[in-house]
């Protein structure tokens, strides 16, 4: 068993700075834990678009 999350983020030109800074901070947490088998985020083409993937062991570990 295995449990995919996938989260699709838009962020204003304005922030994006910001939002990078965070995403990369919230990857390294989330790498960390235990159940978290991987986490990794895609840039899309129009450089304001993201996609975050977090691979878990059970929803109840993803949700802790």
């Amino acid at each position: 068993y295995l449990l995919l999350v996938r989260n699709e983020m838009t962020v204003s030109h304005k922030h994006l700075g910001e939002f990078c800074g965070s995403l990369k901070q919230y990857l390294k947490s989330v790498a960390g834990e235990r159940d978290c088998f991987h986490v990794t985020a895609v840039k899309l083409p129009d450089g304001v678009t993201f996609i975050v993937y977090e691979f878990w062991e059970t929803e109840e570990d993803w949700k802790r």
